[in-house]
């Protein structure tokens, strides 16, 4: 998270089954920085999408290069985060108008969380535009070029759809937002503050979304949302994620079907049977499961407890065996004492997760936790997360090594520099890692978003090597 993603991915084609720029003969630049997850991620595809369709002209961002307008797509949810965009705007803003930037624009989750704050501290800004405001993009920036400064921060209720414009950035993969906003409110989380109530977007759509995204070329359509297993709540039907992940799977033609960020309490035997009984959908769950003491959890506001956390590993046991296995976990919340540590620490040896994210709590600014006593400090929270990994390393070493000498079907992710890098069912991009296909001339013979076969023959513990199987 917060990490720059070059965004600008300007091929666009008649493959790609968006929009083509058109030809203007006084062309308005835009350069685009995107920082934050995949969620995050999707709203920026959307906005190039726009601009794009606008006749705006996207151009790489270049720390010394030139733009009409820089649009900085922000991240809001950890100190972190809003430290490393704030960071980057006050250098953009330093530079404005030295033949770099003519207009600065800022949007995405900062900009909802600290919009008026934004305008008046940074008077370089010329727009700051809220998560419920995406769709005004072009709006907001012609407006901006026309020299006029605007706030567009209002309640979050914006959900993108089938027939919104998206440039994307990630082919042969593809993040699809089932669902928009967040109704958990965890005692840490900013998010249903940033994003709003919890919003599923149609079956329909999103069925349509994942076959042209399949038509353009997309090889694993990965459904996202703050809470997957929530999908569907507010639709008037029965619609669930069970149902969505069935009715996908004729979507995709040879395509993979991904989705992450399962709620622990809502991973059902019927979205476990869907998934045994599709190979379309990756053999992989990722369950963020945060804790395992009953009173840290109860304090998280998070609704199970360490036996509900072992009676779902068991189901998952049953109904899908073999199972890739991802979970992120918090240290350091208030009130983890050695004792509550330890016994996260003995879960996560006894339970074997194939992947696991460690994240130190931040006490952020609005939320519940942030009020609570027994606030620890930096240190010991850094200490608690290098324990949680490095026991980690050792679980993740120890998996991957069983797969040596196995056969396995991998999608080709990138040849680049004579280096091929494929990932497996096991594998989701950006946070797992990724298998080196041996030896390099494999480079003049795939592309990626092709599908092949290989032997594992090293392993690390977060990378593999393999080789192709004729």
């Amino acid at each position: 998270m917060g990490a720059i993603i070059g965004l600008i991915y300007v091929a666009l084609n008649s493959r790609s089954g968006w929009y083509l720029i058109k030809g203007t003969n006084n062309p308005t630049t835009v350069s685009m920085v995107h920082f934050g997850c995949s969620k995050n991620l999707v709203d920026s595809e959307v906005i190039l999408g726009l601009l794009a369709q606008a006749d705006f002209v996207i151009t790489p961002f270049n720390r010394n290069g030139r733009c009409d307008v820089l649009v900085v797509n922000t991240c809001g949810f950890i100190q972190d985060a809003v430290q490393e965009a704030i960071d980057f705007i006050l250098e953009a803003a330093s530079t404005k108008g030295e033949n770099r930037a003519r207009a600065l624009v800022v949007v995405g989750c900062l900009a909802q969380r600290y919009g008026p704050e934004l305008m008046t501290e940074i008077p370089e800004i010329d727009a700051v535009i809220g998560t419920g405001n995406v769709q005004n993009i072009v709006t907001v920036l012609r407006t901006v070029l026309s020299g006029q400064s605007t706030l567009a921060v209002n309640e979050p209720s914006y959900l993108y759809s089938h027939e919104s414009p998206r440039l994307l950035t990630t082919k042969p993969y593809a993040y699809v937002k089932i669902a928009e906003g967040c109704d958990n409110w965890c005692s840490y989380c900013t998010v249903p503050a940033i994003r709003g109530k919890y919003r599923s977007r149609p079956v329909a759509s999103i069925v349509q979304e994942v076959q042209s995204l399949a038509a353009s070329g997309v090889k694993e359509h990965i459904l996202i949302a703050q809470d997957t297993t929530q999908y569907g709540k507010n639709l008037d039907s029965d619609q669930n994620l069970a149902c969505l992940l069935e009715k996908l799977c004729g979507s995709t033609g040879d395509g993979w079907i991904r989705w992450l960020y399962g709620y622990p309490s809502a991973v059902d035997v019927h979205i476990l049977e869907i998934m045994a009984s599709n190979e379309i959908i990756c053999n992989y769950l990722d369950i963020p499961i945060q804790h395992v003491d009953t009173q840290i959890l109860r304090n998280m506001r998070r609704t199970y407890d360490e036996n509900s956390l072992r009676k779902l590993l068991d189901r998952i046991q049953r109904h899908l065996p073999g199972a890739t296995l991802r979970t992120s976990l918090m240290v350091g919340f208030p009130g983890e004492d050695d004792k509550k540590f330890n016994k996260l620490l003995a879960f996560i040896e006894e339970a074997e997760f194939d992947r696991v994210g460690v994240f130190t709590y931040s006490a952020e600014e609005g939320t519940e936790a942030s009020q609570f006593a027994a606030q620890l400090p930096a240190e010991i929270k850094n200490e608690r997360r290098n324990i949680l990994m490095q026991a980690q390393q050792l679980i993740s070493l120890r998996k991957n090594r069983r797969r040596i000498g196995k056969i396995e079907r991998v999608m080709i992710e990138s040849t680049f520099a004579e280096k091929v890098l494929a990932r497996s069912q096991a594998e989701a991009p950006e946070v797992d890692g990724k298998i080196q296909i041996v030896p390099p001339s494999a480079a003049d013979t795939f592309v990626p978003g092709d599908f092949v076969k290989v032997r594992i023959i090293e392993a690390g513990p977060y990378d593999l090597i393999g080789e192709i199987v004729a």
